[in-house]
């Protein structure tokens, strides 16, 4: 019995950690200046930065799951083939677009990646 409540103390302490490590990546991810947006390889959004969705005008939690190109499609059209390109060479694609703003709009460049597998990150 003290070894299975020495191991549940252990757990939760790891979960605290999991949490403040969590809080850390969000405050990072969220005070960027830039747009950051991470999607799957079934093009479905698995993250999103505070900034992405300010620019876009999408609340987080409505953007998270939903895939490229739904969620505002006028917007969203072109990223599908986009992020299918980076995805199916397993190489970041660079492309230029033109964004509306907050200050009107200007051309803008990203790269979207495809994510490393699963094993490459230790997982």
């Amino acid at each position: 019995v003290e070894a299975l409540e020495a191991r549940v103390r252990e757990l939760e302490e790891l979960c605290r950690e999991g949490d403040a490590v969590e809080r850390r990546y969000r405050a990072l991810i969220d005070g960027m200046p830039d747009l950051l947006v991470r999607v799957d390889a079934e093009l479905r959004y698995v993250e999103a930065n505070r900034r992405f969705c300010e620019v876009f005008g999408v609340g987080r939690d409505d953007l998270l799951g939903r895939r490229v190109g739904t969620v505002r499609p006028r917007l969203g059209e072109p990223w599908v083939a986009v992020f299918g390109d980076a995805i199916a060479a397993g190489q970041p694609r660079e492309v230029a677009f033109e964004l509306d703003g907050p200050h009107g709009r200007r051309w803008s460049k990203s790269q979207p990646a495809p994510e490393p597998a699963a094993e490459s990150r230790g997982g």
